[in-house]
């Protein structure tokens, strides 16, 4: 095996690790916004329904 070739196996490697990285990264950065949407619409729907200035819907 010649020493390009050793090389080249380094870079798919560390391409997949790499790959892999922000595979991971982008999964729990949408999980975290996902989150807050979801906790956000929830506080919505409930305060839909009350009254003007009502103490649960408060800011």
């Amino acid at each position: 095996m010649t020493r390009g070739a050793r090389d080249a196996g380094a870079s798919a490697l560390e391409f997949a690790i790499i790959a892999a990285i922000v595979v991971v990264a982008a999964s729990v950065i949408g999980a975290v916004i996902f989150n807050i949407v979801q906790t956000k619409s929830e506080q919505l729907d409930s305060c839909a329904n009350q009254p003007i200035g009502s103490a649960e819907c408060a800011p």
